[in-house]
């Protein structure tokens, strides 16, 4: 078996990986009746999404007011703590299959560059992970150092956001000027859709990133993100073909 057979297949099998979990994720998301009346209503730091809301929370009074001392609010912090904890195995999954889709790259500084910056992610989002997870076992006994250790956990969200979204968009950059040639897995059109899809989700999230502080650029970066990543079975149809 050839290594871009081999690559192929392990950037498909990622992939599931990464789909499976992510749904897994959406699937333990047991929010209260009152957390969905504020999501439509939409919140002032994290859009439309609780989660993102919470890893965007740079104060206490930030945080209870996005989980709340009521039972419904106890309910969300318990489900929050949930779906943080599941969220490793994700960092884990999307992290490989970025560096799989980075490795179609030739070998070079810009090969290495971007494999430092999709690592940097994943670490920066396992550290979010520690401090939120923290904040929401703390909170109900909240510390002088609690809002300190929220702006830490602010800073990590948004290294962590505007790191996705720089990777984004040069993935995008790269495969709308790669190479256009015979043995090209995908058909040029639908390899520059990837592309394009990767490109405008990653300057989307970074116009949140200059300063239009809104979770909506940054739940819209994803959807682009994820239609991008759907096209990816394509890149199997020829087995035996580069894995460029």
């Amino acid at each position: 078996m050839s290594k871009a057979t081999v690559l192929r297949f392990s950037s498909l099998l990622v992939w599931l990986m990464t789909l499976v979990l992510a749904g897994r994720m959406l699937s333990l998301a047991d929010w209260s009746d009152s957390m969905i009346h504020s999501v439509k209503a939409g919140f002032h730091t994290g859009g439309t999404s609780p989660i993102v809301a919470l890893e965007l929370a740079d104060s206490l009074s930030v945080l209870e007011g996005v989980l709340p001392e009521t039972p419904d609010g106890e309910k969300d912090r318990l489900s929050a703590i949930i779906q943080v904890a599941a969220d490793y195995p994700f960092i884990v999954a999307y992290t490989a299959l970025f560096s799989l889709l980075i490795l179609r790259d030739k070998p070079g500084l810009r090969l290495y560059l971007l494999l430092a910056l999709a690592l940097c992610v994943g670490v920066c989002d396992v550290l979010e992970n520690g401090l939120l997870m923290s904040a929401l076992q703390k909170m109900r006994q909240a510390t002088p150092e609690m809002n300190q250790s929220l702006m830490m956990l602010w800073w990590c969200s948004a290294l962590k956001w505007m790191g996705l979204f720089a990777l984004l968009a040069c993935l995008g950059f790269l495969e709308i000027a790669r190479d256009r040639q015979r043995h090209d897995v995908l058909p040029s059109v639908i390899r520059c859709l990837m592309g394009l899809l990767f490109l405008v989700g990653g300057l989307t999230g970074l116009t949140w990133s200059f300063g239009l502080n809104s979770g909506l650029l940054i739940e819209n970066a994803m959807a682009f993100m994820m239609a991008a990543l759907a096209l990816l079975p394509f890149l199997v149809w020829r087995p035996d073909a580069p894995w460029r």
